[in-house]
């Protein structure tokens, strides 16, 4: 440095440097102020060493400890994440068991409602095979009504027929009522189904949604920060109530499965016991309308002979009455005979006419012969009312016989023709 910038220093003036900075110094005695004794330069060059070599102990210590951590918090998250792993798997694993029991129950409950809608089936078909006994027996009872004077009668066959209606009746009430409950049943089931379908679609999307989270990793790119899911949520359920909702779906769905399983079974007895009941009934009526017919057609038979004998009688009459008519006109000439001797020896001259024995006789022939005419008239009186009478009861068998003959073939022709339609048991029971 230059003597005269050195004295301008020294004096407090401007030093200009050479890139046209200037440097303001006060005073020399400013200048000397303020800077060290060596030995507090020692002093200081020590404790910054000291200083130094604590820092780099203690940094040191720090990257040892933080290499720790670093180590401890790599073994704990990956041990962490992998008990997480493990219990996701575990979970994935119940989740599966239980959407498998879950599915089992649905099949066997869509299995049963099939079944359960299978009966119902039957049950219908068995109320339409009803209707045709009902036609059949309304039917007869009906044809019956024809039935004329002393055969509209309320026999076995009529009170046989009026029970079967009742029974039919009783039927239908039963299968009706019965049909309801089943459709009851099959509303229940597929309800108790309904619940088990979105238990067991809510555990495969739970079931989708826990594999996708098994699978991410360190490595997966998927993976991303979302704080707001670290937090429980209020509408989270609880280990315990998650069990208990599946196992309580799946033991409704048992019962419900029970209860229509006794339903089927009880169909089963009612359409047999309803079979049995209508089909016993008509063979009853079967037995009846035979018994009855056989009777008539019996009775036919007998009025028939009867109204022979009559036709004969009458036939014999008509010959008495005949000749009855002619006995009594065979007494006409005699009693002119008679008569007219009397009439010529009433004119015989004086004394002449005596009552003489001849004369006595031919009054007694005129007596006799009177008293003949009059016999053989009550007689053909007699004749001529039992004629009438005969006529009558004529009349009356072959009205009966008609009467009958009306029944026979109302009875015969008409009811047993079409009870020949008469379903079979197995149509009953609703087959077929």
């Amino acid at each position: 440095m230059q003597p005269e910038r050195m004295a301008d220093i020294r004096n407090g003036s401007v030093f200009r440097g050479s890139v046209g900075n200037d440097t303001v110094i006060s005073t020399a005695a400013g200048f000397q102020f303020g800077k060290m004794k060596p030995t507090d330069w020692q002093i200081n060059n020590a404790s910054t060493s000291h200083k130094s070599l604590t820092e780099g102990r203690r940094a040191d210590q720090v990257k040892h400890e933080s290499q720790t951590a670093a180590k401890t918090a790599e073994k704990t998250s990956y041990l962490t994440q992998s008990d997480v792993t493990k219990k996701l798997v575990q979970r994935m694993q119940d989740t599966e068991q239980w959407k498998s029991e879950l599915l089992r129950a649905i099949q066997d409950l869509i299995a049963e409602t099939d079944l359960l809608l299978s009966q119902k089936r039957r049950l219908e078909k068995a109320l339409a095979a009803s209707e045709v006994p009902l036609h059949i027996t309304t039917e007869c009872l009906k044809n019956r009504e024809r039935r004329q004077n002393s055969d509209s009668v309320e026999d076995n066959v009529e009170i046989a027929l009026f029970k079967e209606a009742e029974i039919i009746n009783s039927v239908q009430d039963l299968l009706n009522s019965t049909i309801e409950e089943a459709n009851i049943q099959v509303r229940n089931n597929r309800a108790a189904k309904h619940i088990l379908e979105m238990d067991w679609s809510d555990k495969l999307e739970a079931l989708s949604i826990d594999t996708r989270s098994g699978s991410l990793s360190n490595a997966s790119t998927d993976a991303h920060y979302k704080p707001a899911a670290t937090a429980f949520q209020n509408t989270q359920s609880e280990p315990q109530m998650w069990l208990i909702y599946s196992h309580d779906n799946i033991g409704d769905a048992e019962r419900e499965r029970d209860v229509s399983c006794n339903l089927r079974h009880v169909i089963d007895s009612i359409l047999s016991d309803l079979s049995r009941d209508m089909r016993n009934q008509a063979d009853i009526v079967k037995v009846l309308f035979e018994d009855r017919i056989d009777q008539v057609h019996e009775s036919i038979v007998e009025l028939t002979n009867q109204l022979q004998q009559v036709l004969s009688n009458i036939a014999a009459q008509e010959k008495n009455i005949r000749d009855l008519r002619r006995a009594i006109k065979d007494k006409e000439l005699p009693m002119k005979v008679v008569q007219s001797r009397l009439d010529n020896r009433s004119r015989r001259p004086g004394l002449e006419n005596c009552q003489d024995l001849a004369q006595f006789r031919m009054v007694e022939e005129v007596a006799t012969i009177g008293e003949s005419i009059d016999t053989l008239v009550e007689k053909l009186q007699q004749a001529e009312e039992s004629l009438k009478s005969l006529t009558d009861t004529r009349m009356e068998l072959e009205k009966e016989i008609d009467v009958k003959s009306n029944s026979l073939f109302i009875d015969r022709e008409k009811c047993m023709s079409v009870r020949q339609r008469y379903p079979s048991a197995d149509k009953l029971m609703g087959y077929n």
